[in-house]
């Protein structure tokens, strides 16, 4: 939408690097994606395997999002744009409709490094 990644750009390919024992490059895409598994593998286990409900999964979601939204700020504030996948994306929707979106995001510092 806006060619700018969001908190969870890189988990797919952060969880398909930790499945192939990449582990160095998944931390690369998105260093959240092991916790996420983990949690999800949480509540797998008490649902499918023990029966019963997972305790406290709320909270658990709710740190999750807290913590990958500062992860994310950080990472976007540090490296953005850059590698893979804190870059700019042209040609996206806001730049196609608002005619002074690509200008704004060419005045970002570092911008040209995508």
């Amino acid at each position: 939408l806006a060619g700018m990644p969001c908190p969870s750009c890189g988990m797919t390919r952060a969880v398909l690097c930790l499945f192939t024992g990449r582990f160095r490059e998944s931390l690369q895409f998105n260093p959240m994606a092991v916790f996420w598994l983990a949690a999800g593998g949480y509540y797998l286990l008490c649902r499918q395997v023990l029966g019963r409900k997972a305790k406290g999964m709320g909270l658990l979601f709710l740190i999750l999002c807290l913590v990958s939204l500062m992860v994310f700020l950080v990472r976007f504030y540090l490296f953005y744009p850059g590698a893979e996948p804190l870059c700019y994306h042209p040609g996206n929707l806001l730049e196609r409709f608002l005619p002074f979106y690509r200008s704004l995001m060419e005045s970002w510092q570092g911008f040209g490094n995508y």
